[in-house]
């Protein structure tokens, strides 16, 4: 089968039409790879970690929290943006402490999601935390308010599939990230959540596919 290449967009001209200390919209006057020439507009923003934080006893460290986007209160995994110059592991250790109170002996990275590939540039920087132990209070910005619950993973896993209790789409990818790095793939655990969400024969459709694009 003939492989189709896909090339980016060809940006003729590039300007930025609002800037603060959080986010930067971008104006890029571009030409698609349809020969199209169209103004398109891109928010920069700083990417940030996400982190599967887990106790010894497999309890999954969540947050809630209001989020003013959304407009209502939404349980989610510890995140926070990556400061300028930071690195990406130093930046998990901080924000899990700073949200939840905990420290972790063991940062692993999981994966690097683009958020919102069609209108941002940023960045998530998904991690599992191990080896928890409490060191203190929280150490939260002034316009923070967060509940830290604790959650059995296997029922976080679950409830990120069937949306019952996380509507997050950040933190359900993160989840299932690190349900499938500590669960081998033939559990029959994993297999159940799979065809839950997606047939399995249309994953592996997608996988032989991807090379296609």
């Amino acid at each position: 089968m003939h492989k189709r290449r896909i090339k980016p967009w060809q940006v003729l001209e590039s300007s930025t039409e609002f800037s603060s200390r959080w986010l930067r919209v971008r104006k890029d006057i571009v030409r698609t790879n349809r020969g199209n020439i169209t103004d398109y507009y891109v928010v920069d923003r700083f990417d940030y970690v996400l982190i599967v934080a887990l106790t010894a006893d497999s309890q999954v460290l969540t947050v809630r929290q209001y989020k003013h986007g959304a407009g209502q209160v939404i349980r989610e995994l510890p995140a926070g943006y990556i400061e300028d110059g930071e690195d990406p592991v130093v930046c998990a250790q901080r924000e899990l402490r700073e949200e939840t109170g905990y420290e972790a002996a063991q940062i692993e990275p999981l994966a690097v999601l683009f958020a919102s590939p069609s209108a941002s540039s940023h960045r998530a920087h998904v991690f599992l935390a191990t080896g928890l132990r409490h060191a203190g209070e929280q150490q939260l910005d002034a316009n923070e308010k967060i509940v830290v619950q604790k959650m059995d993973f296997a029922a976080a896993v679950q409830a990120a599939v069937h949306n019952g209790d996380f509507r997050d789409v950040n933190s359900t990818a993160a989840l299932l990230l690190a349900w499938h790095r500590l669960h081998a793939p033939n559990d029959p655990q994993i297999t159940q959540i799979t065809q839950t969400c997606v047939p399995v024969k249309e994953v592996r459709k997608l996988k032989d596919q991807k090379e296609s694009f």
